[in-house]
């Protein structure tokens, strides 16, 4: 008989697990805070879909296993230790590199030079429970949120498969964390986005790259809120003078460059595609066009 498995997610990481538990039979249950007309767009009106908080009148002993990828809640006791094979997460790193909530932000963020999924066995520690297997990937030099997390939702279903082959068997070896090996990757905020021109600009760039879908990266210039869609690292041809010239405006031809460090000794980061509230996304050169920059402008206040 196939197993019988609820899972826990939320788009879009989890789709491609939740059709492959859903092709091979296995889903009976699943729970998510997404709205219902998305999921069945991917796995039909067949499958059961429940919301929280919805989800303890149910007796989840008639499942197998429970799994879950990016649901954002913690399970309750009785949940975790119900189901007959046990309760397994689908987490987008490599345990124990990046506990919590932004995992795929943070390896992006910090210069990671790959990233991965890891199933483990969930305990009420988040992050925190015994691995059963993980799945590599190099990070790309312009590795952006949308195309790791794209990579990495494929990964969390081939893991997924491998997870299914062992329960089946009867038989799944798990090994501890190295907890002393762990970083904690926060759950954003919008403020987060606010771009820091004292921080050097292979950070910023990074940045632009991680916070692509949220919380985006931005900074304020004449009252308005600009978002960066990308960014690249300029070399730094202009003298730079002054006590502090994190913001400063260096050239505006292609596209603006601004200083970053203390006394613009962390380089310059180049503005590629700009977007003002409520506009659409334009190239540097057309955005320009509507907002000029002027060379010296300040961008930190």
């Amino acid at each position: 008989m196939p197993l019988s498995l609820a899972f826990f997610g939320n788009a879009p990481f989890a789709l491609p697990i939740a059709t492959l538990l859903h092709r091979q039979g296995f889903l009976r249950l699943l729970v998510t805070q997404d709205e219902t007309a998305l999921w069945q767009e991917h796995i039909g009106n067949d499958i059961e879909i429940r919301h929280p908080p919805d989800t303890l009148d149910w007796d989840a002993t008639t499942f197998d296993a429970i799994v879950t990828a990016n649901y954002g809640i913690l399970l309750p006791r009785k949940i975790l230790q119900s189901a007959r094979l046990g309760s397994y997460n689908v987490h987008a790193s490599l345990l124990p590199r990046w506990r919590g909530a932004s995992p795929i932000q943070q390896a992006i963020l910090q210069g990671d030079s790959e990233s991965g999924v890891s199933v483990i066995r969930m305990n009420e520690c988040l992050d925190r429970g015994e691995i059963v297997l993980c799945k590599h990937t190099p990070l790309h030099p312009q590795e952006t949120y949308n195309s790791l997390e794209m990579r990495l939702s494929q990964l969390g279903a081939e893991a997924t498969s491998e997870l299914l082959e062992l329960l089946a068997g009867g038989e799944v070896c798990t090994e501890a964390q190295d907890d002393s090996s762990s970083c904690w990757a926060k759950k954003l905020r919008r403020e987060d986005g606010l771009l820091d021109w004292h921080a050097s600009a292979e950070h910023l760039e990074r940045q632009v790259r991680a916070f692509a879908r949220w919380p985006g990266s931005f900074f304020f210039v004449r009252g308005e809120r600009i978002v960066v869609h990308a960014a690249c690292i300029e070399t730094i041809e202009e003298k730079v003078s002054g006590d502090n010239q994190a913001g400063r405006v260096l050239r505006t031809h292609p596209h603006p460059v601004v200083a970053c460090g203390e006394r613009g000794s962390g380089g310059a980061l180049g503005l590629l595609r700009l977007q003002r509230a409520g506009r659409k996304v334009l190239e540097a050169s057309t955005f320009l066009r509507g907002f000029p920059l002027e060379t010296g402008a300040n961008l930190s206040t």
